[in-house]
């Protein structure tokens, strides 16, 4: 394999690699009941470390809604976009046919599910949950000090995303990534609400880059003002 091929198949098995970790953690947490303190703490932990192992690599998306906004951005072409969603979403399935192996058969795992009929409250609330942290992922990545942002990054949204957990979990699973939800409901064949974290983390998504433009067009605007 010439280095060319090499240089463009390193991404993918970052984005494998470090989405099959973080989606085998946090579904094993739950499904292993560890308890609402345990699974945010694996969220933090396993999602810190993943991103401080390949964000130099991939940029350490592991998720197809952060994806769509870096392609957005234009920080990453057409071709990478699908093929970033394409693996995420092959690791998340893999993620989950480990876990039913390691675990045995019958395992539910961890599908993320709106809690007592809870749709349209699940619906808002993915999508405020993918704001936030797009929003973290956004202002930090975005930051003029590369240094900074990179030392950062891991920790900022590894304590987003426990945060986001320990409050939404209850409620909607707490899912923010369809890559998430794509595993367990292919195993499980069960596709039901499958379309609320598709659906919400774009919308999330989308609204924080709306936000990330307009303060920093506002800033921009003082810049100049000065």
């Amino acid at each position: 394999m010439d280095n060319e091929k090499k240089k463009l198949l390193k991404p993918l098995i970052a984005e494998f690699i470090g989405t099959f970790a973080f989606l085998y953690v946090v579904t094993a947490a739950a499904v292993l009941q560890t308890g609402l303190l345990g699974i945010s703490i694996a969220h933090l932990v396993i999602f810190t470390v993943i991103v401080y192992s390949f964000q130099t690599i991939s940029g350490a998306h592991f998720n197809p809604a952060v994806s769509l906004i870096f392609w957005i951005r234009k920080q990453i072409n057409t071709k990478s976009f699908v093929e970033y969603v394409a693996i995420q979403l092959i690791a998340s399935v893999f993620a989950s046919f480990t876990l039913s192996i390691t675990l045995g058969k019958g395992t539910n795992l961890a599908p993320t599910l709106p809690a007592n009929g809870m749709v349209q409250e699940s619906f808002f609330l993915e999508i405020l949950l993918t704001f936030i942290l797009l929003c973290v992922i956004l202002f930090i990545t975005q930051s003029h000090n590369k240094r900074i942002s990179r030392g950062l990054l891991g920790i900022a949204v590894g304590s987003t995303i426990a945060f986001d957990v320990f409050f939404g979990a209850p409620i909607s699973g707490a899912s923010m990534n369809p890559a998430r939800t794509f595993g367990p409901a292919v195993m499980n064949l069960n596709f039901e609400y499958f379309y609320i974290y598709v659906i919400a983390p774009l919308i999330g998504g989308l609204l924080a880059l709306s936000t990330f433009y307009l303060v920093k067009e506002k800033n921009q605007l003082k810049n100049n003002r000065a």
